[in-house]
């Protein structure tokens, strides 16, 4: 079997790192994959360690975000001169499904339909309204689109609901993201106790939330340290820098480029924090559970459906100030952190055990290629 992952970005993404994990045991299963990226990017790095091949097409999202200005019909126009060639690569590498691996991303859907190929589509954020993102052509006609794929699977039940709407069946269900290395690394010791954010610089991301935080907590612990790593637009990584020194904070936050996996980041740290405001996939906190890092994530719909608060990590309500008290707890009862940082690794090895996530993606590849709609 072969099949195509069709990405909507080339960097660390939530969504990519999802991806990765999966194409690594997929490949164990006698899966080959062929993945077709938007641009030239860090994942590349990634895929060659993996020896995946792959392709950089610049299709268009059908999304804009508050700072984009191309409108839905040139980023139409755009993917459909893209077409055919893209076709043409999918069908010379002899492709029996396509996997798109995004709700951002409707070239998958494209291709499917150019080729008659089944069509596999996965959520891994929410298709619901934010405030800095706004649908081409609505979100209405967006499901709708997304429920003529042959396959959907949503790595939320949240994801699942704002997609779908429908009932689960075999070809329409919730898998959580597999995670790839479930091991619990050591606590770190003699080092400053250290809060990690990691991921794309935005504002919805949250660091800023996370540094006002840290201010609030370093009146009582002045020695924390707070690392940021990400990248992101120029205007952004500059407004969160300028803030971390007008809170005088700069002895404190320790900017790092998004330029490499999470894990090295999670060992290193003590805590990590996951204040996104907008999040389906709960990929950052599955992969600090999977160190034995305890996490403490906004308290959304999707966020609630892995950490239980006070079980397996910490949920606070969107503010500064919540999440500062929350830092504050770790902080005055470590080992209480630490337990929940390993009650949070037994919830990853039963709920996302990678094996089992690509056994379950491959059952449906099977189903729809036995015959059902693609």
């Amino acid at each position: 079997m072969k099949a195509a992952f069709i990405t909507d970005a080339s960097d660390f993404s939530d969504a990519n790192r999802a991806l990765i994990a999966l194409l690594a045991e997929l490949k164990k299963c006698n899966v080959e994959a062929f993945v077709l990226l938007p641009g030239s990017g860090v994942i590349a790095s990634e895929l060659k360690k993996l020896k995946i091949n792959y392709t950089a097409v610049p299709h268009k999202r059908w999304v804009r975000f508050a700072y984009e200005r191309e409108g839905a019909f040139p980023k139409l126009r755009s993917n459909l001169k893209l077409l055919k060639a893209a076709a043409g690569t999918l069908r010379e590498e002899k492709i029996n499904i396509v996997h798109t691996n995004s709700a951002y991303c409707p070239f998958g859907a494209m291709l499917s339909n150019a080729l008659k190929l089944p069509h596999l589509w996965h959520i891994r954020e929410e298709v619901n309204y934010r405030d800095d993102l706004r649908w081409d052509w609505g979100r209405w006609l967006t499901k709708a689109v997304i429920s003529q794929a042959g396959a959907v699977i949503a790595s939320s039940e949240s994801a699942f609901k704002n997609a779908v709407g429908r009932s689960q069946d075999t070809l329409h269900k919730v898998l959580y993201n597999g995670v790839s290395s479930v091991d619990p690394a050591a606590w770190p010791e003699n080092k400053a106790f250290t809060f990690l954010v990691y991921g794309e610089i935005a504002p919805f991301r949250g660091q800023a939330q996370a540094i006002h935080a840290a201010s609030i907590v370093r009146e009582t612990y002045p020695d924390i340290r707070l690392v940021v790593a990400g990248s992101g637009r120029k205007k952004d990584v500059q407004e969160l820098k300028s803030l971390t020194a007008a809170l005088g904070m700069l002895d404190l936050v320790e900017f790092m480029e998004e330029d490499k996996l999470p894990a090295d980041f999670i060992k290193q740290s003590h805590v990590a924090l996951a204040p996104a405001s907008y999040t389906a996939d709960g990929q950052i906190i599955m992969e600090a559970m999977a160190a034995g890092r305890p996490v403490i994530a906004m308290d959304t719909e999707a966020n609630g459906e892995f950490i239980k608060h006070g079980e397996n990590g910490l949920l606070y309500s969107g503010s500064s100030i919540n999440l500062a008290e929350e830092m504050l707890q770790t902080l005055k009862q470590p080992r209480r952190a630490r337990e929940l940082g390993k009650a949070g690794f037994e919830f990853i090895k039963e709920h996302c055990d990678i094996k089992s996530y690509a056994a379950q993606v491959l059952a449906v590849y099977q189903e729809l290629l036995n015959g059902r709609k693609g």
